[in-house]
């Protein structure tokens, strides 16, 4: 469900495939519009524009926001409230007359898909195909180490990992065939079995198919990880992030790696038994990671003190980042900055230099706001099966 407040003075059609659904909204009200769908909201507005921003049309993005999270027909905090929905571009097929023509006012419209159905291209105009690709699917691409297995087919990409929590197996680059999402379902699930694993976290991007792979698998028994998904993140240019009172390193000694795994157990607020699991398995991982050459931990101080974390995995295409945590005391303080700050050189440094992640909803604006951009949406699925 999308609560819809359109500006002040516009009047404008909400539509979503079916005539009974259309509605016309005065901006009379705060929230003007409830609508329950599936599949695809359109939201539609003809507006006017200074002619001076209409010449950028083909910049600009318009996103509504909300969603009622708990169907309670109304925002029940700021989280529902400000929840992006739906994006999309000004359609250069509906601009007015030119500048010249007339200075004073230029009019314009945009059409906003919901969910899944978002043109890539509005997010990704000039970004090259195989960052794009890393971006969207990192696992497929990042180095592994001596005590992960990478399992590849033109269907999906398995990665698995030690441990006993469900991110220990990630799937991705979801390429399922139409009308064979259980059949396809089936055959992870059997590798899966093959390894003694019940649990994986999947990753659906833009690029996955079928289009509607994402229902299809709920339908068999996924459930989303969180909300509406997070971005795809990309910075191709040194992050914009100013003086910092805080020291970051890479982890090299046990202590610091302890300190890290110890910041991520409490900045994630893991389960108890996922966060014993990860320290009943530190030093292995300490040793696998100071031996290789496929990922590092990186490890923020404030005064001496652990305080911020994040973890760095290594491509041809660039860095994956993930695993940013900051203890509660710390937060919104510049601590992930820095952090990517130190990934960034590192990229330079291997001449790689790029940094992909993923965002929340929460998570993504600062790092929109220090240099990343957002180039589509992905979703976030966990599946947890028995015998």
């Amino acid at each position: 469900m999308a609560l819809v407040s359109p500006i002040a003075g516009s009047t404008s059609t909400i539509s979503v495939g079916d005539p009974r659904w259309a509605a016309q909204c005065s901006a009379s009200s705060l929230i003007t519009s409830s609508i329950h769908a599936r599949g695809v909201l359109d939201y539609h507005r003809t507006f006017q524009i200074p002619g001076k921003i209409a010449a950028k049309l083909g910049q600009l993005h318009v996103v509504v926001h909300g969603e009622d999270l708990n169907g309670d027909g109304a925002y029940s905090d700021f989280m529902e409230a400000s929840l992006p929905v739906a994006c999309g571009v000004i359609d250069p097929a509906w601009v007015g007359p030119s500048d010249e023509q007339r200075p004073e006012r230029n009019s314009g419209r945009c059409s906003l898909g919901r969910g899944r159905t978002l043109n890539r291209a509005d997010y990704a105009r000039g970004v090259d195909p195989d960052l794009l690709a890393f971006a969207e699917d990192p696992s497929a691409f990042v180095r592994i180490g001596p005590d992960e297995e990478r399992i590849i087919t033109d269907r999906a990409v398995v990665t698995f990992a030690p441990g006993g929590h469900v991110w220990s197996v990630t799937v991705a680059h979801v390429r399922f065939d139409a009308g064979k999402v259980a059949s396809e379902l089936h055959d992870v699930r059997s590798l899966m079995r093959s390894r003694g694993r019940r649990a994986a976290a999947w990753s659906i991007g833009p690029s996955a198919t079928p289009a509607d792979v994402v229902p299809g698998l709920r339908a068999l028994g996924l459930e989303r990880e969180w909300g509406t998904g997070s971005s795809i993140l990309l910075l191709t240019h040194e992050p914009e992030v100013g003086p910092s009172r805080f020291d970051v390193r890479p982890v090299r000694t046990f202590e610091d790696h302890l300190a890290a795994i110890e910041i991520a157990n409490e900045g994630f607020g893991f389960a108890p038994e996922d966060a014993d699991d990860e320290l009943r398995r530190v030093r292995d991982t300490f040793e696998v990671e100071r031996g290789g050459d496929h990922t590092a931990r990186l490890l923020a101080l404030d005064d001496g003190r652990p305080v911020a974390t994040g973890r760095a995995w290594f491509a041809p295409q660039g860095v994956h980042l993930r695993g940013g945590a900051t203890i509660p005391s710390h937060r919104l303080r510049g601590a992930m900055g820095s952090l990517v700050s130190a990934a960034w050189v590192e990229a330079v440094r291997r001449r790689t230099p790029a940094l992909v992640t993923f965002g929340g909803d929460m998570s993504a604006s600062p790092l929109q706001r220090i240099g990343f951009r957002t180039v589509g949406r992905i979703d976030h699925l966990i599946d947890r099966f028995e015998e």
